[in-house]
């Protein structure tokens, strides 16, 4: 997964305090995290999630809402602190290459459109 993650920028495998794999990365300048959840002792994780939070306050849950709603793959809310979050779910069952690399190239199209359909239009 590690080396899908770095064909599409800067990533990085560390671990949660829980000791659960997460990679780091950084596609087209936008910090992103990538969850491995539903782990058995650390391993054989059933779920990933990919995650990222922007410094920008003041987006609307109008605007939020109108993501999620036309959106497939994607949920987006604020963080208790009014940070917006987008996330990409999917299971890591039976992942192939092929399929993760899809999920990339569709986080790739979130971490463009989501600054460009929701961020840039918050205080409009």
């Amino acid at each position: 997964m590690l080396d899908v993650a770095r064909g599409y920028g800067e990533a990085e495998l560390t671990k949660t305090e829980s000791g659960d794999p997460v990679i780091t990365g950084d596609i087209n300048g936008t910090a992103y995290q990538l969850f491995f959840l539903d782990c058995r002792d650390h391993r054989d994780c059933r779920t990933l999630n990919f995650y990222a939070v922007w410094g920008t306050a003041g987006v609307s849950l109008e605007l939020l809402n109108r993501w999620n709603a036309l959106g497939a793959y994607n949920k987006a809310y604020l963080t208790t602190d009014g940070l917006p979050v987008v996330e990409l779910n999917a299971s890591a069952l039976d992942l192939g290459r092929d399929r993760l690399a899809d999920l990339f190239d569709r986080w790739t199209v979130t971490l463009a459109a989501f600054p460009r359909e929701v961020l840039g239009k918050a205080g409009e």
